[in-house]
Order: structure tokens, then sequence, then C-alpha cells
């Protein structure tokens, strides 16, 4: 018997613990992240072992021992599964023999993803240890910390790769529902402070400053958000077809939002008034965009009985609603992005930012508008030029997966080679 032959009950036993175990390192390392930044921000003393920090030490961990199983499993050339498994896509059945299983290509793809973010994110700490020999203490946009969150984007790609075909060979399991809406998530939350990275006034250090022109920064912010949020909104539609999925992401980052940059940042009286009034006003629009965008799935029989004298063009109808729901979500991206793109606008309009009292920011930016009809319009053009981003993204990603369902053919997947049988010892 081969070394390097993995042996399981079940042949994903092992990917879905990989695929697990890098959900929970992502989730963990974007609260923490997000906990540390907002720390900063206030200037709170902080030492090695601060909570954010112990949540972040912990999420690597997790990506860590994910990241030695995906080389173990990387290196392994076959999966050896025992009599009576069925998978008929990847599977060469012999009813008294254990079968070779041959791994499908997309989930190399994936393991090599989560090998390599695994790589670029841990070079992030020397990297990060050396800038600061050289340059002094750094904002938030520096070399080291592109390198991090990088890294954490290629995890987050190759688990959602690998999770997504664990789904669609199990639609019934309800935790690989949970994790792929999970990593959904951390890939909204990730590539919006990715954004963030490049718009945000925090990246004066002591010898650089990387600070963005303030107009730049609002429309960084205003082209880029919506896009990134409009595309991982329809792509959960996408692949869940069920209303409500894409709001639970959507709960995700709200939440990852409130306990990592909101709470930490707001008194406890302040915090029980904001907390609310944003999640209200981030998950309603986000709500509507879900059922409108799911609407034609779930009530076809209802609009058939509707429309019994017409002939409905439900693939027209439902790309229709779908651009609809990416529109509103790209409409909305100011409130949703609070508190962090709020202080991107602050600063284009030269007020003070107060990262100690998130609700006068808010109060403060919109009350502006208000006075001046030149800020209103300004506001009016961005949040267009949302909407147009949304529809734009939703039109990237109708198109991406038609051109995959096209050219979607099982042998592109599958590595061929000969079976080779092991007999039982």
């Amino acid at each position: 018997m081969q070394s390097n032959t993995i042996f399981c009950k079940n042949p994903t036993e092992k990917l879905v613990l990989i695929v697990t175990l890098s959900a929970l390192g992502l989730l963990l390392q974007s609260f923490a992240g997000s906990w540390d930044a907002t720390s900063h921000l206030i200037k709170t003393p902080e030492t090695f072992f601060t909570p954010p920090h112990l949540m972040l030490y912990t999420g690597i961990g997790f990506t860590l021992i994910a990241f030695l199983g995906a080389i173990n499993f990387e290196k392994s050339r076959v999966v050896v599964a025992r009599p009576g498994f069925k998978d008929k896509a990847v599977v060469e059945e012999n009813p008294n023999k254990k079968i070779e299983i041959m791994k499908i290509q997309n989930i190399k793809v994936s393991l090599r993803l989560l090998i390599a973010g695994t790589i670029v994110l841990l070079s992030g700490a020397p990297l990060d240890f050396f800038w600061h020999r050289l340059f002094g203490n750094d904002g938030l946009l520096s070399p080291p910390h592109l390198v991090v969150i990088t890294g954490m984007l290629i995890i987050n790609i190759g688990a959602i790769i690998a999770c997504y075909w664990l789904y669609q060979n199990n639609r019934n399991s309800r935790g690989l529902k949970g994790i792929l809406i999970s990593l959904f998530g951390t890939l909204w939350y990730i590539s919006t402070w990715y954004v963030y990275f490049f718009a945000l006034p925090f990246s004066k250090g002591h010898s650089l400053n990387f600070n963005p022109d303030p107009m730049v920064a609002a429309i960084i912010g205003t082209i880029c958000i919506p896009l990134i949020t409009s595309i991982i909104f329809v792509q959960v539609c996408k692949v869940f077809n069920k209303t409500g999925t894409a709001s639970t992401v959507a709960l995700i980052v709200i939440g990852i939002t409130v306990l990592g940059s909101i709470l930490p940042a707001s008194s406890f009286p302040e915090s029980m008034v904001l907390i609310p009034v944003y999640v209200s006003i981030a998950i309603i629009p986000i709500l509507i965009a879900d059922y409108i965008a799911n609407y034609s799935v779930g009530h076809r029989n209802l609009i058939e009985e509707k429309n019994s004298n017409k002939k409905i063009n439900f693939k027209n109808l439902h790309l229709f609603l779908l651009i609809g729901a990416g529109i509103i979500v790209g409409l909305t991206y100011y409130t949703f992005n609070f508190p962090m793109l709020t202080i991107v606008f602050i600063k284009l309009f030269g007020l003070p930012v107060t990262i100690d009292n998130l609700a006068n920011n808010f109060i403060d930016s919109l009350t502006f508008v208000g006075q001046y009809n030149s800020n209103m319009n300004l506001i009016l053009i961005f949040t267009m030029v949302g909407g147009i981003m949304g529809a734009l993204g939703t039109v990237i990603v109708l198109k991406a997966n038609s051109i995959y369902n096209s050219s979607k053919d099982i042998s592109k997947f599958i590595k061929i080679a000969k079976p080779s049988w092991h007999l039982p010892k």
C-alpha cells in the first residue's frame, strides 16, 4: 500500500474538516482584525495579549491546522473509500475491493489556494517586523498589512471553491450550507476592508503617509464597494436559489461590524441606541433585495396562476429581478458600510473625524449634506453611481455563471488516470 494514500470512511471527511477550520479561522481573524483596528484608532493601550490579539492568534491557529491538512491532502495521490461509497462524478466501484477515487481538478485548485494563502498570510508577520524597523509605526495601508489581508482573501476564495463542490454533492447538508454561508460572509467583509485600505484616512505613519486624497477615497469607495457587494450578494442568490441565504450572509457582515467596529468605539448608552438603528437601516434593504432576487424562483406556481393566459419567460424575469436586487444593494452601500465609509465622507466634507463618537459622525455627515445643495448633489451622484455599480456587479455574475455553465464538462474537471485497485490487507 502506498504511504501517501488517505483512508476515509467518506472520502470528503478530511476536506470538510479543512474547510471548516478555514471558515472558523477566517471568521475569528475578521472579527479580531476589525476589533484591533478600532482599538488602534481610539488609542486603546495594547500589549501582545490583548483580547483582539488573542482572538487573532486563535484564528491563525485554525488556519495553520487547515494549512497542514491541505498539504497532506494535496500530497496524497488517491483517496481510498470503503466498499459501498457512491459518488457518480468521481467513483469507480467494485463491491469486493476498496475504491481509488481520482481527485477533481477544482479541489486541487482550492487546496493550492489554501496553501498559498496561508504562506502569504504568515509572511506578513516578518515583513511587518522589518517594515517597523525601517520606517517606524505604520498606518492602515502598508505593504505588510496588504500582504496579510491578501493572504486572508486567497484562503477565503480557496475555501469557498472546496466548500461549494462539497455542497453541490450534498445539498441536504445543513452543516455544509452553514459553512458556505459563513465563508461568503467573511469574503464580503474582507473584500470590503481591502477597499478601506485605500480609502480610509488612517494611513499616515511615522515616516510615510499613504493617506489618499479625500475625493479619490470617496470615488474608490463608491465604485468598488457597491460593485464587490453586489457581486457577492448575487452570487449567493445564484448558489442557493432561496430567500434568506443572502440576508444571512449580510447579517454575518453586520455582526462583525457591530462587534468589531461599533461596540468597541461606543459608550454603553450610545451603543444601545446606535446598534439597533444601524442594524435596521442596514438589513432592511438587503431583505427586500433578497426577496426580489428569489421571487421568481420561490413563487413560480403563483406567477403562472396569475398569468395563465400569458407565456412567462421565467429566465428573463429572474435576470430582471436579480439586476433590480443588485441595484438596491448598490444604492444603499453608504448606510450598510457604516461606520468606516462614513469616515471617508466625513473627511471629504472637511468635518472632524471622531472615532469615539460614531453616531455624531453619521449625523454630522447627513446634517452637513442637508445644509448645502452642492453636497446634496454630490451625494446624489455618488448614490446613483452606487446603483450603477450594483447593476454592473449583477451583470458580471450572470455573465460569469453563463460562461461557466456553457463550458462545464466533467471531463475537464476529472484527472484522467488508470485506476489501480488495492485489496484490503
